[in-house]
């Protein structure tokens, strides 16, 4: 079990939640939260995100229903398997359960992380993505609540002193989908796809990661944002119009060859890291994209996204 402790104050009448949580802390270094929030009322502190890893997940949801489970145990810190049955429902923390490693136990450190702003607000460093799909998921929604870890509490500074500290923190990304700066107050004020941006170049690198780059150690906040800053300034790279399985898919491979013919130079990331630096794998052998589309006759991450936008993969052929 870890030895840190987190103090669970539950916002909301989620007494069952608690209940399950209080178990998990036994021995005290840390004086964390651990809130429950409606994903409506985080605050982001990004404004664009990758809207097909949010399609993925909300078509995997569809088609296959543990997935949802599976998530949601991680974002209880609880493991990333779950054992659901026809009556699991997500909002019943009772109606499903998450299968624990023996070693790792409950894992606070894995939760997804949020800062108390002005006026008590919570801010989300952690978590865009994952709370974007509960958020626009039509069995959980804005109403839904979640646990989140609260790792600062600056709910007494002013707005504007406040996203100093975030900038200064490296705790917020304020780009938009050119890479150009934004404002605080370009920073939509609530989570899902109608209200955060679409960055397609994040999403490449989403659907690359363990086929040209893993993430790397330590870890590098935002790092797939450092790489599409990168990627975005090559004139070579510009996608066309995204609207096809094979269209979508030739400028991965693109992408993933101009990613292992760079130069191990310095420059990429935020302390200027090399590409190696920030996650890039040794290998000149071309990786096999086809199966971001199609498994065998299975669907896969990228044809899943694609089909939440109506763009169908026939893995009967391929693609």
């Amino acid at each position: 079990m870890p030895s840190t402790k987190f103090n669970i104050r539950v916002i909301c009448q989620a007494a069952l939640v608690a209940s399950l949580l209080c178990a998990c802390f036994t021995t005290s270094q840390a004086d964390d939260d651990i809130v429950m929030v409606a994903v409506g009322a985080l605050q982001p502190t990004q404004a664009f995100i990758a809207h097909d890893q949010v399609n993925y997940k909300l078509h995997r949801y569809l088609i296959d229903r543990r997935k949802l489970f599976d998530d949601l145990c991680e974002v209880h810190g609880r493991g990333d398997r779950a054992d659901i049955t026809a009556g699991s429902v997500p909002q019943q923390l009772d109606s499903f359960s998450c299968r624990l490693s023996d070693i790792t136990g409950f894992a606070p450190d894995t939760m997804k992380t949020v800062v108390r702003g002005p006026g008590g607000r919570y801010y989300l460093t952690d978590g865009h993505h994952t709370f974007t799909t509960f958020h626009d998921f039509a069995e959980t929604g804005p109403a839904f609540e979640v646990p989140v870890r609260v790792t600062h509490d600056q709910s007494g500074m002013t707005r504007a002193g406040f996203w100093r500290w975030l900038q200064q923190n490296n705790l917020t990304w304020l780009r938009d989908a050119d890479g150009a700066a934004v404002s605080p107050e370009q920073v939509p004020r609530q989570l899902g796809r109608d209200s955060l941006g679409n960055d397609v170049w994040r999403g490449a690198m989403y659907f690359l990661r363990d086929k040209v780059w893993v993430k790397p150690q330590p870890a590098v906040p935002f790092v797939e944002f450092y790489w599409a800053q990168h990627l975005r300034q090559d004139s070579q790279l510009q996608p066309g119009p995204l609207v096809s399985a094979q269209a979508y898919l030739s400028w991965l491979q693109q992408i993933a060859a101009h990613i292992q013919a760079l130069p191990d130079q310095p420059g990429l990331g935020p302390q200027g890291q090399s590409p190696d630096a920030l996650g890039r794998l040794n290998t000149d052998k071309q990786p096999d994209l086809g199966d971001l589309l199609c498994a065998g006759n299975e669907i896969g991450k990228l044809g899943m996204a694609l089909a939440a936008r109506g763009i169908v993969s026939d893995c009967s052929q391929g693609y």
